[in-house]
């Protein structure tokens, strides 16, 4: 239910872009709103991920990013960084149909 949540709430945001633009005639706010939220959402899913830790070397995941967290606080990283993503799943496909219709058309 909580995956759902952040899920919608990513829609909702993206509706009320979309309503602003709607009003303002001008959709290239779209693209520059959207896409700001989907890097940040990628850039902290990757941070809560672990995927940019470059200290452990060619060591497996497993040995060296777990190796100091207990089992709660690995599910709680996984948690937030799946909420994170799934919150700008839809900002990230509204820029690249945006950026399609608009640069590659």
């Amino acid at each position: 239910m909580e995956m759902l949540k952040s899920f919608l709430s990513g829609i909702a945001v993206l509706f009320i872009i979309s309503v602003i633009c709607l009003i303002l005639g001008d959709w290239s706010y779209l693209y520059k709103i959207s896409g700001i939220l989907a890097a940040v959402s990628l850039f902290t899913t990757g941070i809560l991920s672990g995927a940019f830790n470059t200290s452990m070397g060619t060591r497996p995941l497993h040995q060296g990013q777990f190796k100091y967290q207990d089992q709660k606080e690995r599910d709680n990283r996984v948690k937030w960084s799946t909420r994170v993503l799934l919150f700008g799943i839809p900002h990230i496909i509204a820029t690249g149909i945006y950026v399609y219709v608009v640069f590659l058309d």
